[in-house]
């Protein structure tokens, strides 16, 4: 009889996820209280005025059929979800909060990932970096809002438990839905990573002691193709 893997390494408890958040909050709470340049705030309200303009209450504009396509018009390069989350915010406070609170999911998610297949005294400092360096609670980007999305599912792919049920797939498939809908380029990329996982995972010999060594490869693969994407840009922020 094959003895699981699944308690090699003790999952995380319930102290250190609030110590994370703890640091997470000392990190991002000054964000949201104190705006040090007029800079942040453009982004928003861009956002926030084109959302607007698009939407009457939960219904497209039609004042748009005589909208004229002009270079004014470039910040229409997403999705329809990050304009209709503005509209539903309303305000840059409220926008800067939301952030504050999805965000938050980021560095917890890491940790949980983590924890799967590293020690605590790797993993807990890697997830203080990443509440540090890998978040932000006042830069209204797709980019940002979709980070928990794209870590939730993953945590539900690679996860301990290798049954994926019909309710673990739906979620999957909702959030991934979700990133589509705010950046359809890494969404569209995301999701073939998604189902390809899926793909190497049915064909595998399912036992106790799977390492879900191939979506970590996969994994892997996507992160250096963003790297190398990143490294030919002619703007490190684009």
């Amino acid at each position: 009889m094959r003895e699981s893997t699944d308690h090699v390494v003790p999952s995380a408890t319930w102290m250190e996820y609030g110590v994370l958040l703890l640091l997470y909050l000392v990190f991002r709470l000054p964000d949201v209280l104190l705006i040090d340049n007029f800079t942040t705030l453009i982004f928003p309200l861009n956002f926030l005025y084109f959302g607007k303009l698009l939407f009457s209450g939960w219904a497209v504009n039609p004042e748009l059929a005589n909208t004229v396509i002009a270079p004014a018009n470039a910040s229409l390069i997403y999705p329809p979800g990050i304009y209709m989350l503005g509209n539903l915010l309303g305000t840059v406070q409220k926008a800067f909060l939301f952030l504050l609170v999805i965000q938050s999911a980021v560095p917890l998610l890491t940790y949980a990932m983590l924890r799967m297949a590293a020690p605590r005294i790797w993993a807990f400092p890697v997830a203080v970096l990443v509440a540090w360096y890998g978040t932000s609670a006042r830069t209204w980007y797709p980019d940002y809002i979709i980070q928990p999305l794209l870590l939730g599912v993953l945590f539900l792919l690679l996860g301990r438990d290798r049954d994926l049920s019909v309710r673990r797939l739906l979620t999957c498939g909702l959030l991934a839905g979700l990133v589509v809908l705010l950046k359809h380029n890494i969404g569209i990329f995301f999701c073939i990573l998604c189902g390809t996982v899926l793909l190497l995972q049915s064909l595998r010999e399912r036992r106790e002691a799977d390492s879900h060594a191939a979506g970590y490869v996969l994994l892997v693969g996507m992160l250096l193709f963003g790297l190398v994407f990143w490294s030919r840009l002619p703007h490190g922020d684009e």
